[in-house]
């Protein structure tokens, strides 16, 4: 308990808060003079207005305090969001603390004027004061992580919005008009689950995925400074880049590290903005026909699967070159040797030691098909044919 009355206490705390004004202004020109924000330009009138209000507010509500209990009302959780959305400016937490601690000590160095040959009284006014102060100042964290949090949430809602205009081939206007790139990079990803994401209750499953989401965001945003725009979700994104990182494939392959999972990209350039829809789909065709043909974890040209994409594109042919290649889809063993002797260029003795199997054996499946099917791997158009019918491009693998 202080040593000085209440009367005579409240008597000086209400003279203080008479000063208030004077206060608020020696608060924010230390404040102003010490943060590296505004030193070495001026205070942004608006910002010295708002302060201001905040500022004398917090030290009323300090001083009041001192001398009764008092409750946090809407109204000083108002004075806290409005000076909160200062975040959109880009003033990082940090200042809004040094703002704060200037504030008190501020009013720190007015108690002990006025209090100065009381000190147990000093030391009343001071704790009790501090109390109040770093309620606020939880407030304001409180406050500041909501703003930044909704902040964010809008951005990306935005970007979101944006990717799926141009991808349309509609004009969307951005922020920034000189950010936007003459000839973007469309880039789609695939997300494999991470092994958390297995998990058996679903409250774990749900923190896996969100996880997984933002350490991918963060990976990429920090790995790539020519990004545009983005979107990740749990198991897919799709991102604009300004142009292709030189270091694309390392940061794809360092980004399924961080998330525990692959991830696996398909791009296109676009040539203008108006390009995007093409770029776009292709990007999704190169990666889609990219995973099935084993490219899983990489990133992925179009130059990459060209011609299996060719495969893929369905034609009123196509029925007629996977007929006779039927009896194939039950025999997985023959399908992979088939694929495997293709993509060794048809050399035999790298097949066998590939399969790990010996050479006859590569021989004897290669007849089996021809007796299956009437395809004679020796034969350029009967080949050429078995190479469309056992594309994973074309048929779901079914051999490990």
């Amino acid at each position: 308990m202080p040593h000085m009355s209440h009367d005579d206490l409240v008597r000086t705390i209400e003279g203080l808060r008479r000063s208030v004004p004077q206060l608020a202004t020696r608060a924010i020109d230390r404040y102003v003079s010490a943060t590296p924000i505004y030193s070495a330009n001026a205070f942004p009138a608006h910002l010295n207005r708002e302060g201001a209000h905040t500022t004398r507010a917090i030290l009323d509500l300090c001083l009041q305090s001192v001398i009764e209990e008092i409750g946090f009302d809407n109204s000083i959780h108002t004075l806290f969001d409005r000076a909160v959305t200062r975040v959109s400016d880009g003033v990082p937490l940090g200042e809004y603390i040094r703002a704060a601690q200037t504030i008190f000590n501020v009013l720190a160095d007015e108690l002990h004027l006025a209090l100065e040959n009381d000190p147990e009284t000093l030391w009343f006014a001071l704790c009790r004061a501090r109390i109040s102060h770093d309620r606020l100042l939880r407030d304001l964290a409180s406050a500041y992580e909501v703003d930044v949090r909704n902040m964010a949430s809008e951005q990306l809602r935005s970007q979101a919005l944006g990717i799926d205009a141009l991808l349309r081939g509609e004009t969307w206007t951005f922020d920034d008009g000189e950010r936007v790139p003459a000839s973007p990079v469309v880039a789609f990803l695939h997300i494999a689950d991470t092994v958390a994401e297995g998990a058996v209750d679903k409250a774990s499953r749900i923190v896996a995925r969100k996880g997984k989401v933002r350490y991918l965001s963060t990976h990429l945003r920090r790995t790539l400074p020519e990004l545009w725009l983005m979107e990740i979700r749990p198991s897919a994104g799709r991102l604009l880049l300004k142009q292709e990182p030189a270091n694309l494939d390392s940061v794809i392959h360092e980004a399924g590290e961080v998330i525990g999972a692959e991830v696996t990209m398909g791009l296109e350039k676009a040539l203008t903005i108006a390009d995007i829809p093409r770029a776009g789909k292709t990007a999704a065709d190169v990666l889609a026909v990219g995973i099935r043909c084993g490219f899983a974890g990489k990133v992925i040209h179009l130059s990459d699967v060209a011609l299996q994409l060719h495969f893929a594109n369905s034609s009123s042919a196509l029925p007629a070159l996977l007929n006779p290649c039927a009896p194939l889809r039950n025999r997985p063993e023959l399908v992979e040797t088939l694929r495997t002797y293709l993509a060794l260029d048809q050399d035999r003795r790298k097949t066998a030691d590939a399969l790990i199997v010996h050479p006859n054996t590569v021989d004897n499946r290669l007849i089996r098909v021809r007796e299956l099917t009437g395809l004679d791997v020796r034969v350029t158009k009967d080949l050429l044919t078995l190479a469309i019918a056992v594309s994973p491009a074309v048929i779901p693998p079914t051999a490990s």
